[in-house]
C-alpha cells in the first residue's frame, strides 16, 4: 500500500498514511500519477509562506528539502554556504487551488521583505525553462539545454512540466529517455547517485539495501499521454 501524496510504502493492512493523513492506494504507479509539483525554490522563509498558504486552503501537502553541495573552491578563502532547495507536492486533484493560493503570495508581497526594489524588479526579469526549470537572467528567450521558450514566471514553468517517470535503473532509464526520442517528446531527467553508507557495528559490516541510484523524467503537460503511451510500450517491447 502506498501514500498518493508522499508515495511512502506501507505493509497490507493499513488503510491511511501516518504523516499526509490520506487513505492508502495499492501500487506505487497509481500513488505517483495522483500527486504533482507545484513549488521549488531555495528559500526557507518562502517555503515558510507557500506552507502557510496551503494550510490556510486545508490543501494537503508533502514537501522534500536537503542542501545542495557545493563544489570547495580551492583558489577561495571565503566559504560558499551549500544552497537550500525544496519541492512541494499536492494531489492533482487540489492543483488548481494549490497554484492559485501560491500565485497570490507573489501579488501580496510580505511588507517585512527586506529584498531591495533593485533586486525585486530583476527577480521579475528572470525566465524560466518550462521544462528543467532552470532560471535565466534577462535578454534569455530559450533554454540551452531543453531548446524550448522560456517563460516568465517560476509558477508558470513548474504547471507545464510534470513529472513522468520515477525509477532506481539506469538502463530503464535509458530505454525511458530513447522511447520518448523516438516519439518526439521534449523531456528533461535528473538523476541521483545515493552512496552506500558502509556501517561496522560488533565488527559486522552493514550495508543499507537503499537503491544506489534513482531518476525522475519530465514531460511537458500537452505530451503527457503521449509519453504515457510511449513508456508503457516499453514492457510491451
Amino acid at each position: 500500500m502506498f501514500c498518493p501524496l508522499c508515495n511512502a510504502e506501507y505493509r497490507d493492512g493499513f488503510t491511511q498514511g501516518s504523516d499526509c493523513k490520506l487513505a492508502l492506494v495499492h501500487s506505487i504507479e497509481e500513488a505517483r500519477s495522483q500527486n504533482v509539483s507545484v513549488w521549488k525554490g531555495d528559500s526557507e522563509r518562502k517555503l515558510d509562506t507557500v506552507l502557510d498558504a496551503l494550510s490556510a486552503e486545508s490543501i494537503p501537502y508533502h514537501y522534500r528539502e536537503g542542501l545542495s553541495p557545493v563544489p570547495k573552491l580551492v583558489f577561495s578563502r571565503v566559504p560558499v554556504r551549500p544552497r537550500f532547495d525544496t519541492e512541494v507536492w499536492v494531489l492533482q486533484k487540489d492543483f488548481v487551488r494549490a497554484e492559485a493560493a501560491i500565485r497570490n503570495l507573489d501579488r501580496d508581497p510580505d511588507p517585512d521583505d527586506d529584498e531591495s526594489d533593485d533586486e525585486a524588479s530583476a527577480a521579475t526579469a528572470m525566465r524560466f525553462c518550462p521544462l528543467c526549470q532552470s532560471e535565466y537572467g534577462p535578454g534569455f528567450s530559450e533554454c540551452s539545454d531543453c531548446h524550448v521558450p522560456l517563460v516568465g514566471s517560476r509558477i508558470e514553468a513548474q504547471r507545464s512540466a510534470p513529472l513522468a517517470r520515477k525509477g532506481s535503473s539506469q538502463t530503464e532509464l535509458d530505454d525511458v529517455v530513447r522511447a520518448l526520442d523516438q516519439a518526439e517528446i521534449p523531456s528533461h531527467h535528473k538523476d541521483l547517485l545515493n552512496p552506500r553508507l558502509r556501517l561496522n557495528i560488533a565488527g559486522f559490516d552493514l550495508i543499507p539495501k537503499k537503491p544506489t541510484f534513482e531518476y525522475e523524467v519530465w514531460v511537458f503537460r500537452s505530451d503527457a499521454e503521449r509519453a504515457k503511451a510511449a513508456i508503457a510500450a516499453l514492457t510491451r517491447g
